[in-house]
């Protein structure tokens, strides 16, 4: 891959967290991050169930390599059933994204995504708490979360 290859790819690590015991008020029961390598923007999707992965992925890449004028190349994600059916690794060949896979049954191995999931989900919990709002509240205050997320400074941006 030549430097300007290099310059106009992303990288996105990719997991889906859930069920969660208590559905959304919009009836979700999974979080699905997305991660770009580069900046860390994390886009959140709340799903209603574990095979609309594959449509919100689609809908990511668009939206990303339109905006961005740049492609995915690399989808980094664990081998969760929803990421490794035949249409979706069809899709990803077809459109040149390479897919990396962890290791069974090692989470560290996807460490960007899982640890981002847990700065998600223990945000939520905290802000559900101090707000005493009902577990019901949990999908809107993971969306708040990301916007939030996104807008503080870290070492990496």
């Amino acid at each position: 891959m030549g430097l300007q290859e290099a310059a106009n790819s992303i990288i996105v690590h990719s997991d889906l967290c859930g069920p969660m015991q208590t559905p959304s008020i919009g009836g979700s029961h999974y979080v699905l991050t997305f991660i770009d390598n580069y900046t860390r923007k994390t886009w959140v999707f709340l799903l209603k169930h574990k095979s609309e992965v594959f449509e919100h992925f689609r809908q990511y890449k668009a939206l990303v390599e339109n905006q961005s004028g740049h492609y995915i190349k690399v989808l980094k994600t664990d081998r969760g059933g929803e990421y490794i059916s035949n249409k979706f690794l069809q899709f990803c060949r077809e459109h040149g994204i390479h897919k990396q896979f962890t290791t069974r049954y090692t989470l560290q191995k996807n460490g960007v995504a899982e640890r981002k999931n847990r700065t998600i989900m223990e945000m939520a919990r905290s802000m559900l708490k101090a707000k005493h709002f009902q577990n019901d509240y949990w999908a809107e205050v993971v969306a708040c979360e990301a916007y939030i997320l996104y807008r503080c400074p870290t070492k990496r941006v």
